[in-house]
C-alpha cells in the first residue's frame, strides 16, 4: 500500500520530546508536566495512543493501600527476593528493588489520576502472595488506563 499523506516538515518547541504514547510515554509525560516541564510532545507512528498498554489485564504492585485492606501481605523484601530467585539473580538487583519499592506509590499514584483498583487476583494458579491489581468492573485495566492518562495530557495541553 502507498503512503498517500504528503510529507510535511513543521517545526516545534518542546521542554521535552517523548517517543511513544504508551504506557511509559503517557505516564512520563504526566509525570514530566507535575515537574514543572511546561511544553511537551508525544510523538506516535500509530493512529492511537495506548500501544500494548491498552491490552493489559493488570498492574503489578507491592505493600499497596488495596492489598493493605484486603488482608494481603505482599512484602517488598519478600517479593523482591521472588523476583531474583526467578531470574536466578541475574537482574539488575538496583532495577528489581526501584521496581518493587515503588510499585505500591505507583498504584497510589495512578488512582489518584482517576483508575480506581477494586481487586487484587494471581497471575499463575496458586499465586502467593497475589499482586496484581485490576481496574473496577466492566472496564479493562489497560484501556482504561490509556483512556485515563490520555485526558491527563489533553487536560495538560500535552
Amino acid at each position: 500500500m502507498v503512503d498517500t499523506k504528503e510529507n510535511t516538515t513543521e517545526q516545534k518547541q518542546a521542554d521535552l520530546v517523548i517517543i511513544g504514547a504508551g504506557a511509559a510515554g503517557l505516564t512520563a509525560a504526566v509525570a514530566a508536566s507535575e515537574q514543572g516541564a511546561q511544553k511537551i510532545i508525544i510523538l506516535e507512528t500509530r493512529g492511537a495512543p495506548g500501544g500494548n498498554a491498552s491490552f493489559v489485564g493488570g498492574i503489578f504492585a507491592a505493600e499497596s493501600g488495596l492489598q493493605k485492606r484486603l488482608g494481603i501481605d505482599a512484602s517488598t523484601d519478600l517479593l523482591f527476593k521472588k523476583a531474583m530467585g526467578y531470574s536466578h539473580w541475574r537482574a539488575n538487583p538496583r532495577l528489581i528493588r526501584a521496581l518493587v519499592d515503588k510499585s505500591g506509590d505507583t498504584i497510589s499514584w495512578l488512582e489518584a489520576k482517576g483508575l480506581s483498583f477494586d481487586r487484587i487476583l494471581p497471575l499463575y494458579p496458586n499465586q502467593v502472595p497475589m499482586v496484581f491489581h485490576f481496574q473496577q468492573k466492566p472496564s479493562k485495566t489497560g484501556a482504561m488506563f490509556v483512556k485515563t492518562f490520555v485526558k491527563q495530557c489533553e487536560d495538560r495541553g500535552i
